[in-house]
């Protein structure tokens, strides 16, 4: 009876670019989504009137506050009173209570209020272009070593 025999040096080789393919797309995937919230906000700062909020609690989180405020909306003419939740930076002197921050509200809700601020949205999407760029690339790799004729054992 012959024995099983071990799994060549190719064959890891494509699994791997197969697998670094997935993953490298995956990556590129989400950096794209996090440009193009980036990217969204960068035009709602750009078109949207800003408000003020008042900075009402504040709580560690990570490196930054969790900040609940208190802010003023304008509805089909009408003010609208909200509340939410926002993170400011950890060195952001904006970060203590009865602070006013500036922030664009969401037309339709109270929700997703976005900071006044730098955003990366340049580096998030090349980022995720690339990781997307060498996921192709890889992809190829991985296919036409695949498809190459192996000699049989």
């Amino acid at each position: 009876m012959s024995e099983p025999l071990a799994p060549t040096r190719e064959r890891a080789d494509r699994s791997f670019l197969a697998y670094s393919a997935l993953m490298l797309c995956f990556f590129g995937l989400l950096f794209g989504g996090l440009a193009i919230r980036s990217s969204r906000e960068e035009v709602m700062m750009r078109t949207m009137p800003a408000t003020a909020a008042t900075v009402l609690s504040l709580r560690p989180h990570k490196s930054d506050f969790a900040a609940d405020i208190a802010f003023t909306r304008i509805a089909n003419g009408a003010s609208v009173a909200c509340r939410d939740k926002i993170f400011l930076g950890g060195r952001d002197e904006s970060a203590h209570v009865g602070a006013i921050v500036r922030l664009i509200p969401r037309p339709d809700s109270c929700g997703e209020a976005v900071v006044i601020g730098p955003r990366n949205t340049t580096l998030l999407a090349a980022i995720s272009g690339m990781a997307l760029l060498s996921s192709l690339v890889s992809g190829v790799i991985a296919a036409q070593s695949m498809l190459r004729k192996r000699p049989t054992v």
